[in-house]
């Protein structure tokens, strides 16, 4: 659903009130941050984080939902792997011109006022104990936040 141009604003609405509708509970809260994921997996084929990011550029109120959706996937400890995934997943699309870089920069610029210290989000900007390797396109999406 969220490929068809036409419904994807109506699928972004049930994901952002899946992530913070109060009666949802628990339950919907982790539907929706997985949802959240699902729509902005670069790797989707066709993906709308390209036309979500782009949107957020223009409209403060996508941009306020993509930081949100971010902060609630991070404060979620059962979901630090899928979203250390997503960041590289990211970091990646933005070295091969699949995100606009100015986009994927201002909503991670958000989140990371928040979460600096947040398991995956420090894993992406600092590297991994253990690790010997960060790929290049994290370290450049990384040095550019």
């Amino acid at each position: 659903m969220a490929s068809n141009l036409h419904l994807l604003p109506k699928v972004w609405d049930a994901v952002t009130a899946w992530r913070s509708g109060p009666a949802q509970g628990e339950r919907g809260h982790r539907a929706g941050r997985r949802a959240f994921i699902a729509l902005l997996t670069p790797q989707a084929d066709p993906s709308p984080a390209p036309l979500l990011l782009a949107n957020a550029l223009t409209d403060p109120a996508t941009a306020d939902d993509l930081a949100a959706g971010w902060c609630a996937v991070l404060e979620e400890p059962a979901f630090d792997e899928p979203a250390e995934t997503l960041l590289t997943d990211w970091a990646q699309a933005v070295a091969d011109a699949a995100l606009d870089r100015q986009a994927v920069i201002r909503i991670l610029d958000r989140v990371i006022d928040q979460h600096l210290m947040t398991g995956p989000m420090a894993a992406f900007l600092m590297g991994r104990e253990g690790h010997a390797h960060t790929p290049a396109a994290v370290i450049d999406c990384a040095n550019t936040s």
